[in-house]
Parts: structure tokens; C-alpha cells; sequence
């Protein structure tokens, strides 16, 4: 295998990694993605989480039929603890750390960057799943200090300046591997529709969503197959923690900054891996 920028960072792709607690696990499968052309959502999703899209919204026209996703036959979720990168001030926080003062020292800033697409991943068979590599604060400041950490703050950038004054309205043209994506959000938020909200007076959130989360996480493998080409499916280890820890923490019942930056670390990946390009930005 190739060696990375950074020990902290995942194997293949070089992305961060960090850790929060989650996960569970279920016999559930994701649905496959659209085998035709058109884009899933078509002016795009307009929910930031799957599971906050309105009762009764219309799910994908185009999986309106409400088939039945195929079975993961003895898979499991990739960890009660799944890995996947913090946001700074979240990883901050989680280390006793305020940025700008308090804790027991400053959050030490982000590098300045240009905003760019990232290199291309080194050729590889595949990786061992993302796990937690950043449990100081000097492993906070070599990862800040590394090339990976450049590389992906240009890329967040890079996606903000592709859609600095745009509507979302506007036309753009969807790849194939985005309409994927697209579809396998459109999965997770029909499963949202599949599992009612359990009728319990809480203070925080509604215990249904970790049903929801079980499913997701048990099916991250095989919902990543189905985004991935055939020889990129040996990457599919190392990218479900990334996809299982992007949409909330399924024992506080929440949803952060930490998620979101996960979720950005994902296509980070995907964008290493040659899967999303320049052109998929302002999607």
C-alpha cells in the first residue's frame, strides 16, 4: 500500500479522521440507484439530513415505487464507534479545548489555503477501514500541519466558491456518480418515511431515529457499492465510516457541525478517487 501524508489520515485517500460514538446494526439493505440517466431529486434535495425532510414530502419520483431494497446477507456495521472526521472547533471541544481561549489550550488555527479540486489518490487495491487517529493536541497540530488537512480545506473552498452566487434553481449538469449519490440520499430518506416516529415524549430528538441510524449503518457497504464503479469496490471498507458518521450520533440522538464536516470528508474522498471531478462542484 501506499504510504500517506499523515498517519492520522485514512490509508487511501489521506482524508482526516476523528471519532464519535454511534452505530448499531440491522439486516436492511440500501435500494440500487437509478439505472437511468435522469438525476434523482431533479432540482436537487432541499433538506440538510435525510431524516429532517417534512412529513408527507414526496420522495424521488423516480423511486416512487417503493421497491424493496435487496438483503446484506451477514453484514454488520462498521463499528459501534464508527470513525470519521471532526469539524475544528467540534474536535476542539471533544479535546477541552476552546478556540480563542478557555480549556486547557487554544485551538490552533486552520491553514490558509487556495480553494482546489484534490490530487488524485496514489493507485491502490483498497484500505483498512478509517479509524480514529487524532487523541491529542499534538496529533491536532500535526494534522493541521500536513498536507491532507491543505488538501482538504482547499476542497471545501473550492466547493463553496463553485457555488458563490448561484441559486439553487439554477441548471447545472449532474455526473453519473452524483445522480448515484443523489439516489442513495433519496434511500436514506425514504427509510425515514418506513420507520414512524415512536409516540414518547422526549427531551431531545425521537428514539426512531436510531432505528433509522441501525439500518444506515448496516447498510453503509452496501450503499456505497451501488455510488462506487466496480474497481474502486475494494475502497468501499474504508470509506463506510465516513458515510455511517455523517448523519448524526445515534446515542445522543444528535446532529452537529462534526457530522456535516464528515459528510464533506466523504466526497473528499470521493473527489481523490477521481469519482467526482472539477465540472461536479456545484452540485
Amino acid at each position: 500500500m501506499q504510504p500517506t501524508p499523515a498517519p492520522w489520515a485514512s490509508a487511501a485517500t489521506a482524508a482526516p479522521t476523528g471519532q464519535r460514538s454511534g452505530g448499531g446494526s440491522s439486516s436492511d439493505a440500501p435500494g440500487a440507484p437509478h439505472p437511468g440517466g435522469g438525476s434523482c431529486g431533479g432540482g436537487g434535495l432541499v433538506t440538510a439530513a435525510p431524516w429532517a425532510r417534512p412529513p408527507g414530502t414526496a420522495a424521488c419520483p423516480q423511486h416512487a415505487d417503493g421497491r424493496a431494497a435487496p438483503p446484506a446477507p451477514g453484514h454488520k456495521p462498521p463499528s459501534m464507534h464508527s470513525a470519521g472526521p471532526m469539524g475544528h472547533a467540534d474536535l476542539a471541544g471533544s479535546l477541552g479545548m476552546r478556540p480563542g481561549g478557555g480549556g486547557s489550550a487554544a485551538a490552533p488555527p486552520l491553514p490558509t489555503v487556495t480553494p482546489a479540486m484534490p490530487p488524485l489518490a496514489p493507485p491502490c487495491a483498497g484500505g483498512a477501514p478509517a479509524r480514529k487517529r487524532i487523541g491529542s493536541v499534538s496529533d491536532l497540530h500535526r494534522f493541521l500541519a500536513s498536507p491532507s488537512c491543505r488538501d482538504y480545506v482547499a476542497f471545501v473552498l473550492s466547493l463553496n466558491d463553485a457555488v458563490a452566487g448561484k441559486k439553487v434553481s439554477d441548471e447545472c449538469s449532474v455526473s453519473a456518480p452524483v445522480d448515484a449519490l443523489l439516489c442513495m440520499l433519496e434511500t436514506l430518506s425514504r427509510w425515514v418515511d418506513e420507520i414512524p416516529p415512536v409516540q414518547q415524549s422526549l427531551r431531545y430528538g425521537n428514539p426512531a431515529y436510531r432505528t433509522w441510524y441501525m439500518r444506515m449503518a448496516d447498510s453503509a457497504d452496501d450503499l456505497l457499492r451501488a455510488v462506487l464503479p466496480e474497481e474502486l469496490h475494494g475502497r468501499v471498507a474504508e470509506l463506510s465510516p465516513y458515510l455511517a458518521d455523517s448523519f448524526g450520533n445515534a446515542t445522543r440522538i444528535d446532529y452537529g457541525t462534526g457530522h456535516e464536516t464528515t459528510f464533506a470528508a466523504l466526497l473528499f474522498c470521493l473527489a481523490r478517487l477521481g469519482l467526482l471531478t472539477e465540472d461536479d462542484r456545484q452540485v
